[in-house]
């Protein structure tokens, strides 16, 4: 599965939120923001940043420093396209680690396309990045709990689209899902906990079958130290 997001994706130059209505996109974004805060003398690293459409939605222009991270070049050339002086690179934001610290370190509707070994390690790597007193932003997250109401109809009026909705949720379940995976508070809190962090959960008003996940060190020592 992984493989097959990495081609589709590195052919796209836009996130494919559902919608080009830039309302909808600016009040996603302004959600978001709301969850990182005032950013103004923040360090940030985005991982998944594609485009770049959120960019201004979110206030990441105001930053002390940003680093945007996609495997997608199209995605970055379309950032750079209207963001000139951004900091972008090209990598996977599954695997990805630098020498830097970073107040704030997020990604949004990018966590689906990891599968639970990809997010250990995503978290582990985040963790070892992270400032101390900063915190990982997991946003967007598609929520286990609404995976059927996403995939069934509520009523079933029109009976070949509740059965193409009860194939996808019985191919959802057995790994196979045009969203990528779903994840539940409790495989979050799991995680959250071999990496020595607590997390707290938002509903996500745009998407209500997503939630966000706020990751915060329970002690200092909890991080692992960066690589040399």
């Amino acid at each position: 599965m992984h493989r097959d997001w990495q081609v589709f994706w590195s052919r796209q130059h836009d996130p494919r939120y559902g919608t080009d209505d830039p309302e909808f996109i600016r009040n996603h974004g302004e959600e978001i923001a709301i969850l990182l805060g005032d950013l103004e003398d923040r360090r940030v690293l985005e991982l998944g940043c594609g485009s770049g459409t959120l960019y201004r939605a979110l206030g990441l222009q105001r930053t002390q420093a940003y680093r945007g991270v996609d495997f997608s070049q199209s995605m970055l050339d379309e950032f750079r396209g209207h963001e000139p002086d951004v900091q972008v690179l090209c990598a996977d934001a599954a695997s990805y680690r630098d020498s830097d610290q970073y107040d704030v370190v997020f990604s949004n509707q990018v966590a689906q396309y990891f599968d639970r070994t990809m997010l250990e390690r995503h978290l582990a790597n985040a963790c070892a990045m992270l400032a101390p007193g900063g915190r990982i932003l997991l946003c967007s997250v598609p929520w286990k709990n609404a995976r059927a109401a996403y995939h069934v109809p509520s009523t079933p009026g029109n009976l070949l689209r509740y059965a193409r909705g009860w194939c996808r949720l019985c191919l959802s379940r057995l790994g196979v899902d045009r969203l990528g995976h779903w994840y539940s508070f409790r495989d979050f809190r799991r995680l959250a906990r071999a990496q020595g962090l607590e997390v707290r959960f938002f509903g996500c008003m745009h998407y209500p079958y997503r939630f966000h996940a706020e990751f915060r060190a329970t002690r200092v020592d909890a991080r692992p130290a960066p690589s040399p």
